[in-house]
């Protein structure tokens, strides 16, 4: 199954086998994919996938599967053709497992009654730690696959805190992805109080080997509800964030997410809204008088209500007549 390089007796010949020679052209770096004209998923590296629990992971490593296998989705291109895929899954249980892989096949337009060559599932969650690093093993070397996804890593790691078990880990995958030219896409859990930080020694090792690293959040519920995906770490050149959500049948499909609300339009609708407890549309008082039932009504500070007033006439929500009093516009609709 390979030597690990653990108590290996090395030469200088091996020494000189590891010399950068900067009179020769390497190979350029390979990408499986690409999102918006822009590679990412490097072949020979590791790749990370990062998230709270139920997050999205899994959906967005199947979009990633299924493209390599010819699916359309928004955005992506396959840079490879004939890839295969070759997906380990450590969390679930085999019907959950079985379900995930129809998922890529309708995706890709497989039937689902038929196997396919180029994607080979296997479900070692009843395997121990030590077990599935080994399996793994086997089955990259037997199938030679150009994407492994190990879903997850944290299940491959007897102590996800211990340090030098954390870096044996990482370090026979990275042996393992370029041996085989391979890139091994890893999935691990953030913390609740890791502030968005892939858990444990595991997570800070692979964080620290990784060519790149995605984040997944679940953003709103129910029917809302969708998936944004925001690059955290690359040392290529990054990709643009993107967003998708689930159909009725759970299949994940591209979707154009609301902009955020700026920092600016939340002061904004504050400061309506405080305006609409003292002056409503069409009436208006005096300045001193303005400030100081704005002041109360908000219970806000004479200095901030006068603050909010003038951002109100910038905003052009009053308007100050000859008499210094200051009005509340009316809008009017045309049919």
């Amino acid at each position: 199954m390979g030597d690990n390089g653990m108590n290996t007796v090395l030469t200088l010949d091996d020494l000189a086998a590891r010399s950068i020679d900067l009179t020769v052209e390497y190979t350029p770096i390979e990408f499986l994919l690409e999102y918006r004209d822009k590679p990412f998923m490097a072949r020979g590296d590791l790749q990370g996938i990062k998230g709270k629990a139920k997050a999205g992971k899994s959906h967005l490593l199947a979009i990633y599967a299924s493209v390599l296998l010819g699916a359309s989705f928004e955005g992506f291109r396959a840079l490879v053709s004939n890839a295969k895929v070759l997906y380990i899954d450590t969390e679930q249980n085999r019907l959950n497992t079985q379900n995930l892989g129809r998922k890529i096949k309708r995706l890709a337009g497989i039937p689902i009654d038929q196997k396919h060559p180029h994607l080979i599932i296997y479900n070692l969650r009843k395997d121990s730690p030590h077990n599935r690093l080994q399996l793994i093993k086997m089955a990259i070397e037997a199938h030679q696959p150009h994407l492994v996804i190990i879903d997850g890593l944290r299940d491959v790691i007897y102590d996800f805190n211990n340090v030098e078990e954390s870096g044996t880990i990482v370090t026979e995958l990275m042996r393992l992805s370029e041996m085989y030219n391979c890139a091994i896409c890893s999935v691990m859990h953030t913390g609740k109080t890791t502030n968005g930080e892939m858990r444990g020694h595991a997570g800070a090792e692979l964080l620290n080997k990784c060519e790149s690293v995605v984040n997944v959040t679940k953003v709103g519920q129910g029917l809302d509800a969708y998936f944004k995906v925001e690059q955290t770490e690359s040392r290529n050149a990054p990709i643009d964030s993107f967003t998708f959500r689930l159909n009725a049948e759970g299949i994940p499909t591209a979707v154009e997410a609301p902009n955020p609300i700026t920092t600016e339009e939340k002061k904004q609708h504050e400061i309506i809204s405080n305006l609409d407890l003292v002056l409503k549309p069409g009436t208006g008082m005096s300045y001193n008088m303005l400030v100081n039932t704005y002041a109360e009504a908000t219970v806000c500070s004479i200095r901030t209500a006068k603050r909010h007033i003038a951002s109100a006439l910038q905003y052009g929500k009053l308007l100050k007549d000859q008499d210094n009093n200051y009005n509340r516009r009316v809008y009017v609709q045309s049919n």
